[in-house]
This record gives structure tokens, sequence and C-alpha cells, in this order.
């Protein structure tokens, strides 16, 4: 597969149904950002709590990082070329 050239890339995450893309996630990271308040909470279960807690922060951070990639960030995902 060949990767795409920086213009293309560029041209794609200034494309405007990736802009909705983007605006859609970051409202679903702000949900699980206030989910991380007292939604989380488990009363008499602080397993659950703690496990709803580490899912909710990993989910938040996984989100984070696909709104990056869908701004034209791609150093996350691609892998080092060898030199």
């Amino acid at each position: 597969m060949n990767n795409p050239s920086k213009e293309l890339i560029q041209e794609w995450a200034e494309g405007p149904v990736n802009a909705y893309l983007i605006k859609l996630i970051e409202k679903y990271c702000l949900f699980l950002d206030e989910s991380r308040g007292i939604n989380a909470y488990c009363p008499g279960d602080p397993e659950k709590t703690q496990e709803t807690l580490a899912r909710l922060n990993g989910e938040y951070f996984a989100w984070g990082e696909a709104i990056e990639v869908l701004k034209g960030e791609l150093s996350i995902v691609m892998e080092e070329e060898d030199e």
C-alpha cells in the first residue's frame, strides 16, 4: 500500500466530513469526561468503580488520539521508516 502524499493528507484533514467527524468525537469525549465523575461511582463496590474509571480514562485517551490523527497528526500511528 502506497502512503498518500502530505498534501492529500492535509486536504483530507481539512475536509468538511472529517471536520464533522472530529466534532462528533469531541462531543463524545466531553460525555466521557463528565462521566468520570459521579457517574462512575458504584456505591459499595470499589472494584467496579475503579474498573469503570479505568475504562472511561482509556476511552477518553484513545478517542483523543483518534482526534489528533483525524486532524492530520499521523506520527501517532505511523511506523518509523528505516533509513
